[in-house]
């Protein structure tokens, strides 16, 4: 018993000593186990502690070497314990990272305290404090006083706008939209930005500096704040409306599909209806290739059937749109022509600082776009 006892008393005095003459909290018995530990060699652990102590996982002897020596400098001990702590939390996940290395309760409320008291992580925390204080701050103020407006770039949720009148851009299609070779599945009409501050009472400003021309435009089309801008707090769970400051961007955009693109037609003029009209007699063709204006269709051009997609059916809406175009482009004659050309729909998007917070179909805006014609000639397509 007294062996015991004596073994006992040294074993305590060694935990003392060795706490004095390496002035740390770590005691012989916590360096002992994660010494241990870590010369299982557990990838994420190991790295971790490398990680702490500045050194290369990939030199495994100063690795071994510095496990080895834990007893002899805890301060890889208390690296490694900040190391850990960061990366785990100081929640049940960490502490039960501490329970596999065999850490008791209080061993792991040693730990603890060597993190608590590391001078990095009480600038850390302090830091926090200071910040979660000044969120606070300000929330009360712009609860008080009112948010102010801000810059797309500090917002959270950019502004939702929408067009109730988008009839004031008909005559601005009108003069801007041009048959054009569609070589994907859109393409821009016209667009038009200026300066805005939606304000969180949902009122839009122009400021008087921007042009006059595109400003009275964005007034007249009835532009409706459906959603104000969002301000989220990044140290505190809240958030506030807020106006927002942004270049403002209404662009009409043209939209086709794959029935609606590249499409051949053979057309002829009746006298009766006084317009040009789709022979029903040939199909209407949709090409895989577009023909552009360098690579026009050739008179009496043959093509394999892999070039031609699919026959189609044409409305009469279609029908009308092509009429339309064709009364501007050819005289009334006798011949008939193969014609290629797209349909197209247009939507009206809006975007703010180059982001889109809405889209509109235009479904009163129809454009047909000419691409080339084929004078007095016929396509033959070989079987």
């Amino acid at each position: 018993m007294k062996k015991v006892l004596v073994l006992m008393f040294l074993l305590a005095m060694s935990t003392f000593m060795y706490a004095q003459s390496n002035k740390s909290l770590v005691t012989p018995q916590m360096a002992y186990k994660l010494s241990y530990h870590l010369q299982k060699h557990p990838p994420i652990i190991t790295k971790l502690f490398c990680d702490a102590n500045n050194i290369n996982p990939y030199e495994l002897r100063s690795m071994d070497g510095a496990i080895a020596a834990i007893n002899q400098k805890p301060q890889y001990a208390e690296n490694f314990f900040v190391k850990l702590f960061n990366y785990y939390g100081t929640g049940d996940y960490g502490y039960l990272v501490f329970k596999e290395f065999g850490f008791t309760p209080q061993e792991y409320d040693i730990a603890l305290k060597i993190y608590n008291n590391n001078p990095k992580v009480k600038e850390a925390r302090e830091r926090r404090e200071k910040a979660i204080k000044d969120d606070e701050d300000t929330y009360t103020k712009w609860q008080t006083e009112g948010a102010p407006n801000l810059p797309s770039d500090k917002v959270a949720k950019n502004a939702v706008v929408s067009c109730t009148n988008p009839d004031v851009f008909d005559k601005l299609i009108e003069d801007n939209f041009k048959p054009f070779d569609l070589q994907g599945n859109s393409d821009v009409i016209c667009s038009l930005k200026c300066k805005v501050i939606i304000s969180k009472d949902k009122t839009i400003t122009i400021p008087e500096t921007e042009d006059l021309s595109t400003k009275t435009l964005f007034e007249q089309a009835g532009l409706r704040v459906d959603e104000v801008a969002k301000y989220e707090f990044e140290n505190i769970d809240k958030k506030v409306d807020v106006g927002q400051e942004a270049n403002m961007s209404i662009v009409l955009r043209g939209i086709t599909s794959d029935r609606q693109a590249n499409l051949i037609s053979l057309v002829k003029y009746d006298k009766k209806m006084g317009h040009w009209t789709i022979n029903r007699k040939e199909p209407t063709y949709i090409f895989d290739n577009l023909v552009t204006k360098k690579r026009k269709i050739k008179e009496n051009e043959k093509y394999s059937p892999a070039s031609v997609k699919i026959a189609v059916g044409i409305s009469d809406d279609i029908e009308n749109l092509l009429a339309a175009e064709l009364n501007k482009m050819l005289e009334p004659d006798k011949n008939q022509y193969w014609v290629q050309y797209s349909f197209f729909s247009l939507n009206l998007e809006i975007l703010l600082d180059g982001k889109q917070v809405s889209r509109l179909p235009l479904k009163d805006f129809k454009k047909c776009g000419i691409i080339t014609y084929v004078p007095k000639g016929k396509i033959n397509f070989v079987d």
